[in-house]
């Protein structure tokens, strides 16, 4: 969705700060959530990115349950491809490795299920400036 907010706007929005501090927080927090896709997109491992990108968006579109997260399964291969930047073939892949170990299983009414905790990921190192 996109918005033009020009010079009129902001003068009759500055009757109402609630309301421009409502637009302040939702464009934060999508830039925030755009940031977080970016790093998520420079991890090496499409199985990895998936894993993380599908917990980040249980946090706003999952359904917490009592085995776990679900998520919608409008979310298909194609779609989480384009998530995270893979080809579909390579997302079915990961997507199978990360089902044999249990971390993301796919419904019969087609949700998504995670675990009901991220899972510890091994292996990522943060580099530090000594």
């Amino acid at each position: 969705m996109l918005a033009h907010l020009d010079i009129r706007f902001v003068a009759r929005a500055s009757r109402f700060p609630e309301m421009t501090g409502e637009l302040v927080t939702r464009a934060l927090d999508r830039a925030r959530m755009l940031a977080r896709m970016l790093a998520v997109a420079q991890l090496p491992r499409v199985d990895t990115r998936l894993l993380i990108a599908m917990w980040h968006l249980s946090e706003r579109w999952g359904t917490v349950r009592r085995d776990g997260r679900a998520l919608p399964g409008f979310l298909s291969h194609e779609l989480l491809g384009w998530i995270v930047g893979a080809r579909r073939p390579s997302v079915t892949t990961a997507l199978g490795q990360l089902s044999q170990r249990g971390l993301v299983m796919r419904q019969p009414d087609g949700q998504w299920l995670l675990g009901p905790e991220p899972p510890a990921l091994e292996g990522l190192t943060i580099a530090t400036s000594s």
